[in-house]
């Protein structure tokens, strides 16, 4: 029996690694040490959302204190610049060796996704963008394109609009969303007008006085930073009296005085109590995409809890499989449920921009 010994001493040793390489636990006592690496544009046009965006994770880490593992967050800021988010995705995977990534944006979930796909990397993508959610590592958390689609159509019905300019900025989650508004607007026979701009553009005189000769009873304005506040900008030297709507680009707007009593479709921010404690935090009640940050985080630190209580490893495809599973989970954003293509639904709502410049949403 003696020659089985060496044999039975492999196994057990290709049994000790495979879990090694499949789990990669970091150990800090007897608990695995989860670590989350978050891409944000901690500098530049969106730095104040960002931080924002931290005070968020901060709180899902003091709401969701884990029993079975330790967690850790580790920043990289992309400045909303597609090279420094590859740099930073690689660095994370490659050197700090997280086991999930949250990305901001469509641009940087396109980005990581691949990245976190060929690595067995799990990935929230803070964005609509369905091309994010490839593969089986790869999650996206935001209002759909449709749902919000669907309730800025309530918005057309109601303002009787027969004619609508459609200026859309380069992006393939804003394109995304103007495809399908537009192919919702020509079923309804309303007339449509389409301009497409590079994000790059600092002029749009010729843009919006083509635009203008249309006539169109509303604008769809959607964009980035900062040329979307140029746009807006532009349009209201223009003197265009028609009614301006969007989806979630005003949000983000540094224009909010010149959007005053303007009507868009928008995400729900999360559950007030979260985003006055955010605001106790931050001063700051720019709270676009909190609560999906938040939950991101929730969602993340539950689920290694749960599996590993149960599996005593950490195995990538098994932890999206149980995210894959959700249902039913209490979210910031409300009851939240998981296609099986891994993108989280959630319902658009109307906002409006008081005289104070504030966001407030709205009733129908």
């Amino acid at each position: 029996m003696r020659r089985f010994i060496p044999g039975l001493i492999i196994l057990i040793l290709v049994t000790i690694w495979l879990a090694f390489i499949e789990g990669k636990p970091i150990k800090q006592g007897d608990k695995p040490f989860v670590k989350i690496g978050v891409i944000l544009p901690l500098t530049g046009n969106y730095a104040e959302l960002a931080e924002n965006a931290k005070a968020a994770i901060e709180l899902a880490l003091n709401d969701y204190i884990p029993k079975n593992i330790n967690v850790e967050i580790l920043y990289e800021d992309d400045g909303y610049n597609a090279a420094k988010v590859a740099t930073a995705a690689n660095k994370l995977i490659n050197v700090d060796k997280v086991n999930a990534i949250v990305s901001w944006s469509a641009m940087a979930g396109n980005i990581v996704a691949p990245i976190a796909e060929r690595n067995r990397i799990i990935h929230f993508g803070i964005s609509n963008d369905v091309n994010i959610v490839k593969g089986l590592f790869n999650f996206t958390h935001f209002t759909s394109s449709e749902a919000q689609v669907e309730k800025l159509m309530q918005l057309v019905k109601k303002n009787n609009v027969k004619s609508m300019n459609l200026l859309v900025g380069n992006q393939n989650g804003i394109h995304q969303t103007a495809d399908l508004l537009e192919k919702e607007l020509k079923k309804k026979k309303i007339k449509v007008y389409r301009f497409n701009y590079n994000n790059e553009i600092r002029n749009f005189n010729m843009l919006v006085s083509a635009a203008k000769k249309k006539n169109a009873g509303m604008w769809y304005v959607v964009g980035v930073l900062p040329s979307l506040d140029i746009l807006i900008k532009t349009i209201k030297d223009k003197g265009v009296d028609a009614k301006l709507t969007s989806i979630t680009s005003f949000s983000f707007s540094n224009e909010k005085s010149l959007l005053k009593d303007v009507v868009f479709v928008d995400t729900y921010d999360g559950d007030p109590e979260l985003l006055s404690r955010i605001y106790e935090k931050t001063r700051s009640n720019n709270y676009f995409s909190l609560g999906f940050v938040y939950d991101s985080i929730g969602i993340l630190v539950k689920t290694y809890d749960q599996l590993y209580e149960k599996e005593k490893v950490i195995i990538p495809d098994n932890v999206a499989n149980k995210i894959l599973d959700i249902k039913d989970y209490n979210g910031s954003v409300g009851k939240l449920i998981v296609d099986s293509e891994g993108i989280f639904q959630s319902e658009a709502v109307f906002k409006t921009i008081n005289n104070e410049g504030q966001i407030e949403v709205i009733g129908e």
